[in-house]
């Protein structure tokens, strides 16, 4: 008698383990799925945002109130690219003729500025707090400026060495006004324009509607 009960609870143990192991696995692929979800979500909104349609849109940026951030984006993009484009390939005579209005480095104030100003055009970041990432690399530079500035000496004839009295105007002047304009409040948000139904058109269910805004 034992044994036939025994038999029949290992008959009814092998269908349950089975059961479990079904469960099991569709749990698995719930959290495989979840995790799928998230991630193509993830990847919707940063396709969305490089093609225009996410916080990189200008208009966007615009409505947002920031486009200070846009363009000194773009302002310190150049001036990085144009200094790395010098340094390697420019002219012998053009770098030596502009040390003396810019320094030796005229980028050095703006290249990790130009990494962060993108990253906030990215990322649609109104608080000011995050634009002090942008403002303090340009205040080390008025001091670095500053510095070099006035402990200027004898040139000797090098090019390389000559310091014009115009150097502090981009060392020091146009880095405190972006400094000063990087933190001002950002811009009211102007909401996005309302699409109009055009008289005549036919929307998806067939009907016409006069022109009137979308509620």
């Amino acid at each position: 008698m034992s044994s036939k009960s025994s038999q029949a609870v290992g008959a009814l143990t092998v269908p349950d383990a089975l059961v479990r192991v079904a469960l099991r696995r569709e749990g698995a692929d719930r959290i495989i799925d979840t995790v799928g979800r998230g991630a193509s979500d993830r990847m919707d909104r940063f396709e969305s945002t490089v093609t225009g349609g996410g916080a990189m849109s200008i208009s966007r940026l615009m409505r947002a109130g920031q486009p200070l951030v846009l363009l000194f984006a773009v302002f310190a993009t150049l001036v990085s690219a144009a200094d790395l484009w010098l340094g390697l390939l420019g002219p012998e005579r053009i770098k030596a003729a502009l040390i003396a209005y810019t320094g030796w480095v005229p980028s050095s104030t703006y290249l990790f500025a130009a990494i962060m100003a993108w990253l906030l055009v990215a990322t649609g970041d109104r608080r000011r707090v995050m634009r002090l990432w942008l403002v303090v690399p340009l205040l080390i530079g008025v001091v670095s400026g500053y510095r070099s500035y006035a402990s200027r000496g004898e040139d000797f004839g090098n090019p390389y060495l000559r310091v014009s009295r115009w150097q502090p105007v981009w060392t020091m002047l146009i880095p405190t006004v972006w400094a000063a304009l990087l933190l001002l409040p950002p811009g009211p948000v102007r909401p996005p324009r309302r699409p109009t139904r055009v008289e005549g058109a036919v929307d998806d269910f067939g009907s016409t509607d006069v022109a009137h805004p979308i509620p």
